[in-house]
This record gives C-alpha cells, sequence and structure tokens, in this order.
C-alpha cells in the first residue's frame, strides 16, 4: 500500500490539474465528445464535468489500489436514481449507452439478459473499435430475433446516463463491465443490439447487464418517452394495485423473465380456448397461463398448443384469432388489472424450456399493449405496477 501513495498522490494532481485547464472529458483526451450513431437526433455535447472528473479519479484510484478485486465494480456516483431518455428505433424502444467512452445505442429489452455491443461498425448502433479487455469467459452462440451466431464477452467500463441533451452531470458508471460483443450475424435484420434488463439467470449463464449493478427497480414510462433505473424499490410497499411477479425458472425457464400469473385472457370478449387437457388427468391438471412483459418485442407471442386451438376455434366459427385481447391479472390487494391490445401482431412461439409445455401455457406480450402505460417492476421485491394513461398524448 505504501508504495501505491506516491503514484496515487501524483495521478491526483495530473487529474485535478487538467479539470482546472479543462482538458479532460470522459469521453477521450481530446475534450470532444465521440460521434454518435447516425440514427440519434441528440445534439452533441461537452462531457466535462466534476463528477467525470471525480468518476476518473475512483475509477483510477480503485486500479491502483485494489487492482485484483472483483468487487471494485462500483458506482463512482452517489444517485440513487437515473432518467435515461427513449427514442423511437424502427417500432422499438432505444437509448444511448458509452463502454470505454466510445457511445453505442441498444434495445430496451426486458425479455433478455445482456448488455451488448455490435461487433463492427454500423451507423444505427454504433462503431465497435475493439473496446475492452478480454473477460475470460468463452465465446457462447447466442440466438436473438430468430438469428443464430456467435458472441464474444469483453470487460470495459459501462456509462449510463451521461448523454442526455438537457443533463450533463447525471449518471451511473460501472467498471469492469462484461459485456458481449455481437457477430454481424446476429446485428442484421431482424436482429439488433440489445440491452437486456433481466437481471436474474441460472447457473453456466453470462453475467447479465443488471445483476452486475445495484440497479433495483425500474419505470418504462411510455407516454414521456423515459426509462428510470432505480437503487431502491420505486412500488410503495402498501401498494394494493402492484401485481406479484413469479419465478418461472422452476419450470424451465432459463432466466428470471418478469413474469405474472394469468387471471383470465379473453379475444373478442370470449374466452381463450386453451387445449383441454389429457383424459387420464382430469379437470384438475388445467394448466395455468403465465404472462412475460417484454418490451423487446412488438406483438403477442404465444405457445403453440394456445396458437393452434385458437387456429382452430377461428377456423371454424369464423373470424381471426387473437383479436381485441384482454389479459386480466390478479393484484396483491385482492382487485385486478387488465393489458389490452386491438390487433397485436400475434405468433407462435415453440420454447425450448425442458417440461414446460407440459405444464403450463404461455402468453409474451410486447409493445402494442404498452403505448399509453407506465410500467414498473422492482426486480429485487419481485412486483409490477401497470398504470393505463388513457388520455395520455401517445
Amino acid at each position: 500500500m505504501r508504495l501505491a501513495l506516491p503514484v496515487l498522490r501524483v495521478l491526483l494532481h495530473a487529474l485535478i490539474w487538467a479539470y482546472c485547464h479543462g482538458s479532460l472529458t470522459r469521453a477521450n483526451a481530446a475534450g470532444s465528445r465521440p460521434a454518435l450513431p447516425a440514427a440519434s437526433s441528440a445534439p452533441p455535447q461537452q462531457l466535462t464535468s466534476r463528477r467525470g472528473v471525480l468518476s476518473a479519479v475512483v475509477a483510477a484510484t480503485t486500479a491502483v489500489l485494489y487492482p485484483d478485486q472483483s468487487w471494485a465494480n462500483v458506482n463512482s456516483n452517489g444517485g440513487r436514481v437515473i432518467n435515461l431518455p427513449l427514442e423511437n428505433c424502427g417500432g422499438s424502444w432505444c437509448t444511448l449507452f458509452a463502454v470505454e467512452g466510445n457511445v453505442f445505442r441498444g434495445v430496451l429489452d426486458t425479455g433478455s439478459p445482456f448488455l451488448t455491443v455490435a461487433g463492427s461498425c454500423t451507423r444505427r448502433w454504433g462503431c465497435f473499435r475493439g473496446e475492452g479487455v478480454p473477460s475470460g469467459l468463452d465465446d457462447t452462440i447466442e440466438i436473438y430475433a430468430g438469428n443464430s451466431g456467435p458472441v464474444s464477452w469483453k470487460k470495459g467500463m459501462l456509462e449510463l446516463g451521461f448523454l442526455r441533451s438537457d443533463v450533463d452531470d447525471e449518471g451511473f458508471i460501472f467498471n469492469k463491465f462484461i459485456f458481449g460483443v455481437l457477430s454481424d450475424e446476429l446485428v442484421s435484420r431482424p436482429g439488433g443490439v440489445f440491452l437486456g434488463l433481466v437481471k436474474y439467470n441460472t447457473k453456466g449463464i453470462r453475467p447479465t447487464f443488471l445483476g452486475q449493478t445495484d440497479v433495483a427497480a425500474l419505470r418504462f414510462d411510455f407516454p414521456r418517452r423515459v426509462l428510470s433505473l432505480s437503487r431502491a424499490p420505486l412500488i410503495p410497499r402498501a401498494c394494493a394495485d402492484a401485481v406479484p411477479l413469479v419465478d418461472l425458472r422452476p419450470l424451465g425457464d432459463p432466466v428470471q423473465h418478469y413474469a405474472a400469473r394469468a387471471a383470465a385472457v379473453t379475444t373478442k370478449q370470449r374466452a381463450l380456448h386453451p387445449p383441454p387437457p389429457p383424459p387420464a388427468h382430469g379437470a384438475a391438471a388445467a394448466k395455468d397461463v403465465y404472462v412475460i412483459f417484454d418490451t423487446g418485442t412488438t406483438g403477442l407471442a404465444v405457445s403453440r398448443a394456445l396458437w393452434d386451438a385458437e387456429d382452430v376455434y377461428a377456423r371454424v366459427n369464423g373470424g381471426r384469432p387473437f383479436r381485441d385481447v384482454a389479459v386480466t391479472l390478479a393484484t396483491e390487494g385482492g382487485g385486478a388489472v387488465t393489458l389490452c391490445a386491438r390487433r397485436p401482431l400475434t405468433t407462435p412461439l415453440d420454447l425450448p424450456w425442458r417440461g414446460f409445455n407440459e405444464r403450463a401455457h404461455l402468453l409474451v406480450i410486447g409493445l402494442d399493449f404498452m403505448s399509453s402505460v407506465v410500467l414498473t417492476i422492482d426486480v429485487d421485491d419481485r412486483r409490477l405496477l401497470w398504470q393505463q394513461l388513457p388520455d395520455a398524448d401517445v
């Protein structure tokens, strides 16, 4: 420790001098912000601030004093909540973030777990220039939006919230952050770059984005186009309108998706027609229907058995399946909340989760249900609040 102190003292003096002379930015030493991906309408801005310098001091001193400590992946500011602007990126909601000072764009996705960047230079998602260092993790094969391809895993500094055009001094910084570098096969349409917001996984899966942070809750305010990330719960403990979330990992889900048990599902004001249970099991074998909330998809995906049953019903009785869909969820206070979409784009879902299809049905609801909604998820407490705003200007 004594040997490190002279180095630390010199480093602190150098950083303070750089700040006083206006030559230090968080993005790069030249004092200019890196170029934004082309699809963004946000104007360029200077990233220099006292918090930026303090962030650099904390990161540098941590590296000097604790070079081998994994717990050095801590926040370097004291804020409790950051607000990230949502931008429309072709039917999805995206935001900007920076890895090692380089700016990227990603789809905000409550249906996937990882933070990723494009592995090449793209106008839409940002330009990867080899940021980060090897994480020590082997490459994997991942599937996004039906595309399959390799992902390499790097480690670097992640910045969130510093790229807003109206606030220069707000954000979270995470050091030694593991992120995925996507191959071109995964980035090409209909794929893309995702900022996954599922926090908890199972053993053997790569580190999740939120699992490397102390973020405890998130709130999508779709009418105002803002995502809030909070280090504390956002739903009041006494709120009776909260919906309890269910962990589907015991049923085969590899991650803890944000899911709830459906009390009822209707289409065109009639009950959904799930296939009957096998006669040998009787009525007691009727399956539960679970709902996953997925901001990374547009419409509605339903497990194959539900799709086939509704398709048969529509053929026999006329009309099209899955119109005027309403999903009712029970609240903690004994009430109910109903999620509606008039004509969601609906596709069948062939789940690879071992044993799930034998025990339950699944609906994955996307943005068609959420345009005028404030969606709050207390991740650690497993609670969800769905606030419908019928008069919202969207």
